[in-house]
Parts: C-alpha cells; sequence; structure tokens
C-alpha cells in the first residue's frame, strides 16, 4: 500500500489542517487553528524540531505523511483511541494497520489508494445534547470515502446506508443535522439497525456531524470492528 502519493485527512471542527504526501516528505498547510489544533501544531513542531508559530502557514515535514498524521491525530484527539483507514478508487474501504514500531503494515490489495483518514472512536453518548450548526469542512472528508450511491443519498436525505463487515445488517446511518422529519424516523439518533429494527446510542458529539458519521461508517464496514459498535447500548432491547 503506497501512502506517498495521496492526501491523508485529519477532521477538525473549526479550523484547518491539510496533509499533501509529497514522496517521503509531507506538506502540511494550516489555517484558522482552534485551540486544540494549535496544540497539535505545536506537537508537531516538537516532535519533527519544527518552527510553528502563525495561526495560519504552510511547511514541508521530511517525513512520511503516516508518521506526520499520527502524531497530529494524538494530539487533536488526546486521550481518545484512534482508527485510520485508506479508501480506495473503487470504493472499498481497509482499515491502515501498524507495526509495534509504528510503522504501516503492507496491504496485499493492489487497488489505487484515494485517500487515507484517521478518526477518533465512537463514544456512548446519552441523552442528545444542543449544538450550533457550525459550517465545517469535515464534510468534504467525508465525501471521499462514500460510495457513489452512498453520496447520492446523503446529499438528498443528510442519510445513507451501510452494510455491517461481520453481520451482514443494513445500518442506516443519519446526520444529527438532518430534518426533524428524517431523524424521527431513526428514533433521533445517528445509528439504527435496519434488520433488528432499533437504534444504536453510538455518538461523538465533540467532533461535526460529518466526522461523527464518518467514525460509525468505518467502525461498522471494517472487519473485526463493528462488534464495538454493537457493545454499546441499544435504545430498545
Amino acid at each position: 500500500m503506497n501512502l506517498n502519493q495521496i492526501q491523508w485527512f485529519l477532521p477538525s471542527m473549526y479550523g484547518d489542517i491539510r496533509l499533501t504526501a509529497q514522496a517521503t516528505q509531507t506538506e502540511v498547510e494550516w489555517e484558522n487553528l482552534s485551540p486544540s489544533e494549535r496544540e497539535a501544531m505545536r506537537a508537531l513542531g516538537k516532535k519533527f524540531d519544527l518552527v510553528v508559530a502563525a495561526d495560519s502557514g504552510k511547511l514541508t515535514v521530511p517525513k512520511p505523511i503516516d508518521k506526520v498524521s499520527m502524531v497530529l491525530a494524538k494530539a487533536m484527539k488526546r486521550g481518545r483511541k484512534l482508527l485510520s483507514a485508506v479508501v480506495f478508487a473503487n470504493g472499498r474501504i481497509e482499515e491502515v494497520h501498524r507495526t509495534a514500531g509504528g510503522d504501516i503494515k503492507e496491504s496485499s490489495a493492489k487497488e489505487v489508494v484515494k485517500a487515507a483518514v484517521t478518526v477518533a472512536q465512537p463514544t456512548l453518548g446519552c441523552p442528545v445534547p444542543e449544538f450550533e450548526r457550525a459550517d465545517v469542512r469535515a464534510t468534504r472528508v467525508l465525501r471521499e470515502f462514500l460510495t457513489a450511491q452512498q453520496l447520492a443519498d446523503f446529499e438528498r436525505t443528510q442519510s445513507f446506508l451501510v452494510v455491517g463487515a461481520d453481520t451482514g445488517h443494513r445500518f442506516l446511518l443519519t446526520s444529527r443535522q438532518a430534518s426533524a422529519e428524517r431523524l424521527a424516523k431513526v428514533d433521533g439518533r445517528s445509528v439504527f439497525d435496519l434488520d433488528r429494527g432499533h437504534a444504536i446510542c453510538a455518538h461523538d458529539w465533540v467532533v461535526p456531524a460529518a466526522e461523527e458519521l464518518l467514525e460509525l461508517k468505518l467502525f461498522l464496514e471494517l472487519e473485526g470492528r463493528e462488534s464495538y459498535v454493537h457493545s454499546l447500548a441499544p435504545l430498545h432491547a
């Protein structure tokens, strides 16, 4: 799996940190940083002995993109378990595994890698809090990981179907920013198991709605990860 020619996304709330692979180096561009994102950039500078002083700028880090992304992700989502995944040009998604030394394990897949992302593990989150509907950039990352059908459904209804990698169950994922009518059909929740007929109380309300959907999609569609979502309390027995 060659990750040296792709974009690696780190969804963020109000600012923006963009990574672009430049062979074995990484171009980092940032602007309008939130406090947590500013702290992440300071962590990057400390790790690789770089000067990062401004709220916007661009620099080249002499390290591969997967190593740079992990430093930033750990600082931005401190204390939370992380998952990294790639999406191939044909729409297939695969988890990025690391060795004990932190290197990327090679995949047997021969498809073209389209993009990569690092997200935090969803959490149990009830009751629903109030949110300010901020104009966030996370949607552009979500779009990279949706199939053509999922994207069409998301643009039309703010929801889309995924199939669990382990159970084969159909899940309807719905944005918390969907209409009240749409949310009423799924008990007001982001994850609804269509085969069992109940919602699952799995959420992540500290990130944008689009990033929450991406987290849930990855954990349901990647083998061995779906059971974690099922371990979170369903709303109905």
